[in-house]
């Protein structure tokens, strides 16, 4: 019985400083990176944890770092070794390069994988989709025009050869192609040198 009546005022007082300790955590942002699934878990909550904060000293999520709305995507070609020889030569005209590798599969981008090229994983033949196309966003007008001419010279087709495109904004610049397995890629540039004088 004295036993007893010391462990319910130590239990008590380590339950007490054990809520303080997660208070003091919840209100200090510790939880802030956690993921949806444990936040409803711990605190029952239908709704969508916050948002992740970056932290001093850790690398940015890519979500925080990207304005993009996309993760990645990724084409299917039919003879790889000539496709990735293809996107090799004209991606680096904008500035993109290869991140990483895997067998029958290569992708492309600035900081992360976000333009795969690869063998169908079904084995089927690759094939395109009318109506789709991939945009790569260029920094100048030049950029364009250079993405166009290493295509062209790496075997492209031409599908809109390099130039303003008003219809989808006075300050549109873009250049479109059709890569070896017949996909519609394009390079484009937004001049907001244009809008300043238009707005002048």
């Amino acid at each position: 019985m004295t036993v007893l009546l010391w462990l319910i005022p130590a239990a008590l007082f380590l339950g007490l400083l054990g809520l303080a300790a997660f208070l003091w955590a919840l209100r200090s942002g510790q939880f802030d990176d956690m993921d949806g699934a444990a936040y409803r878990i711990l605190f029952d909550d239908d709704q969508a944890a916050p948002p992740r904060q970056p932290r001093e000293g850790r690398g940015l999520p890519m979500s925080d770092d990207v304005p993009s709305i996309l993760s990645h995507v990724s084409i299917g070609i039919n003879d790889f070794d000539r496709a990735v020889a293809f996107y090799d030569a004209v991606m680096p005209t904008l500035g993109i390069r290869r991140v990483m590798e895997h067998p029958g599969a290569i992708a492309y981008g600035k900081k992360f994988p976000e333009f795969w090229v690869q063998t169908p994983i079904d084995g089927e033949p690759a094939g395109t989709g009318n109506g789709t196309h991939f945009a790569f966003l260029a920094w100048s007008s030049a950029e364009v025009d250079a993405f166009y001419a290493a295509a062209m010279a790496a075997g492209a087709t031409d599908d809109g050869a390099p130039g303003p495109r008003p219809l989808y904004g006075e300050p549109y610049y873009g250049c479109f192609v059709r890569d070896l397995d017949g996909h519609k890629i394009e390079a484009m540039f937004w001049d907001m040198s244009l809008m300043e004088e238009g707005g002048a």
